[in-house]
């Protein structure tokens, strides 16, 4: 550390013993507090005091073509929506019933509008065509110290409408019923927002 606290040389090869001391050490411990564990991956959802959620890609699964445009970190987005069979799906609990508001957050390019796109909840479901475009060029992020890494990218808002869901655990997946360009589109997420009305 005194020689080198950047760490930027790898010891390993010259410290193998105490290498491979220090992983196996890691390993059973890891082994032993896990122990029974399941990884949590449901997105809990509409709370009186906290109405609005963000259902971001990089807590979702997603199917065939889709990829990440970066590394899948909090700021990255799903491209390559060009097949209209893929799906993006988030699992959610939802804490209370009611009504709750869908809003996308997405790019398309002008060439691409026309695509239909279809959230749904359960057995209900929201169907809508993408037709404002919205394609804005990246930036950097605006950081206090300067770190490499992905550019950002600002975000068409289209709101999807509203259903009445009952309190449990589900799933919101979004999917294309026809592409009409060469994408869906390119997207951030889902705005999840409980409405008290």
């Amino acid at each position: 550390m005194v020689n080198d606290p950047e760490q930027e040389v790898n010891i390993k090869e010259d410290k193998k013993e105490e290498f491979y001391q220090l992983k196996n050490a890691y390993y059973d411990w890891f082994k032993e507090v896990s122990d029974g564990w399941e990884l949590e991956s449901t997105i809990p959802c509409g709370y009186q005091e906290f109405p609005k959620t963000e259902l971001s890609v990089v807590e979702s699964r997603f199917t065939g073509d889709l990829n990440f445009k970066g590394r899948g970190f909090t700021d990255d987005w799903l491209v390559n929506w060009v097949n209209p069979k893929d799906s993006i799906t988030w699992d959610v609990k939802l804490v209370s019933s009611g009504r709750y508001k869908f809003t996308l957050e997405y790019v398309c390019p002008e060439a691409d509008l026309g695509s239909q796109v279809v959230l749904s909840v359960g057995n209900k479901s929201l169907k809508n065509t993408i037709d404002k475009a919205f394609d804005e060029p990246l930036y950097k992020a605006h950081d206090r110290a300067p770190r490499a890494g992905e550019l950002l990218k600002p975000w068409g808002k289209m709101e999807l409408g509203t259903l009445v869901l009952e309190k449990g655990q589900t799933q919101v997946v979004l999917k294309s019923s026809m592409m009409k360009g060469s994408q869906v589109m390119e997207v951030k997420g889902i705005i999840l927002e409980k409405i008290n009305n």
